[in-house]
């Protein structure tokens, strides 16, 4: 009995054996049918495919970060243009309110004296309308919405009827810091703010 087991055994490790070899005449049959000409058009592809994956990536990569240089590159245009603009709107405006200043020197002075000297406030009122229809508001190059004058104490003495109505009394806020903290002949130069 043992040694048909024996017999079995060496039957199979033959079989095994046989197959090995099989297997391995196959494959060296299959390289054998490859030729250089298979190999190279091969290794052409392989890498034809690595250049253009590549190439996406890179260009993927590229257009956002071109993309984000020109976001950048206009937001800092857009910022100059708008500081210019409103560097000559104030430059504007204080040419307006300095010519306005001089027309309203008389009343003012009248107003000082006395706050209920209505033909002096008629007359500002009056001064501050006819801004709605002179130079720069005619020309288009401010777009008035409202002129108003203030005393010493921030406290409003006059306002013109043209232009939006409703608006409350008081300054807005922002000019109001500013102009609360200037002394002597800080007072008398032009403020602005958004």
């Amino acid at each position: 009995m043992a040694a048909t087991h024996y017999t079995t055994l060496i039957k199979a490790s033959n079989d095994v054996w046989m197959w090995c070899r099989l297997i391995r005449l196959v494959c060296v049959m299959k390289i054998e049918k490859v030729s250089i000409k298979g190999l190279f058009v091969s290794t052409l592809l392989i890498l034809s495919i690595a250049a253009i994956g590549l190439s996406i990536l890179s260009a993927t990569y590229f257009r956002n970060a071109a993309l984000e240089s020109q976001k950048t590159t206009l937001s800092r245009i857009v910022d100059i243009s708008a500081k210019e603009s409103l560097d000559k709107l104030r430059q504007l405006a204080t040419e307006m309110g300095v010519a306005a200043q001089t027309d309203l020197s008389a009343p003012l002075k009248k107003v000082g004296r006395s706050s209920k000297d209505l033909e002096a406030k008629a007359l500002i009122v009056a001064t501050l309308d006819d801004q709605f229809h002179q130079r720069y508001v005619t020309a288009g190059m401010i777009d008035v919405k409202k002129l108003r004058v203030y005393n010493k104490k921030f406290a409003l003495v006059a306002q013109s009827k043209e232009g939006v109505s409703g608006l409350p009394d008081n300054m807005t806020s922002v000019l109001f810091q500013q102009a609360k903290d200037r002394k002597g002949p800080d007072r008398l130069k032009a403020i602005s703010g958004l």
